[in-house]
């Protein structure tokens, strides 16, 4: 009984959306390998119309494309809004170790504010020589390769990983093409599915504590 009325969440206060499962909702539907989500929830604004919601497991989520509504969001009332969803398995409650992007309340401003000095201007600059070191690297592997074809989405890769490598995790040289993280994150993105683990699937298809 509890299934069958949590399916109707978005039915019963007037917002359309797709059909959901019994238990599952619709993360079968945007959790499909061969069907990204992005395609998914594009099909369904062109089905459903700019607002709409449906059903991630028992956790009802809202789409929205509306760009008056989500200025009104996340400008004009970001103070109401500015909170992530929980996942299903965190803490009820922030604690030290709790990351920006899952905190709350006063955690969350506190961490907001001392973040904020990371993306500053100055900052900002001070990685630019990073970039344009890495940039120069890919353009000299890529000069290596002319007049032959190339996989250009493997070149950005290796250059976006060679940046985060530098700027972020602190590593010195670069190690464009022979970066162990390159394959580490390209067989997780690549080979991952959610549906086949359970660890992602099941706390989704229970209520909340």
């Amino acid at each position: 009984r509890y299934y069958s009325g949590r399916n109707r969440y978005w039915a019963d206060r007037g917002i359309p959306g797709p059909e959901p499962e019994l238990l599952f909702g619709n993360l079968r539907a945007i959790w499909s390998y061969n069907n990204p989500r992005q395609l998914v929830l594009k099909e369904w604004t062109r089905q459903f119309g700019k607002v709409y919601g449906y059903m991630s497991g028992q956790r009802p989520l809202w789409v929205i494309s509306d760009f008056s509504l989500i200025n009104e969001i996340y400008v004009k009332r970001f103070d109401n809004f500015y909170a992530h969803a929980r996942a299903e398995l965190q803490e009820s409650q922030d604690c030290a170790d709790t990351h920006m992007a899952e905190a709350r309340g006063g955690h969350w401003r506190k961490l907001r504010a001392l973040s904020t000095d990371a993306f500053s201007n100055k900052a900002m600059r001070n990685i630019f020589p990073t970039v344009k070191h890495s940039s120069q690297l890919l353009i000299e592997q890529i000069e290596k390769k002319q007049g032959e074809e190339i996989d250009v989405q493997r070149y950005f890769r290796e250059y976006t990983m060679d940046i985060i490598s530098k700027a972020a995790l602190g590593k010195e040289g670069t190690e464009m093409f022979n970066n162990v993280y390159v394959d580490w994150c390209t067989d997780f993105f690549l080979n991952f599915r959610p549906l086949s683990h359970w660890m992602f699937t099941l706390p989704s298809l229970f209520p909340a504590l």
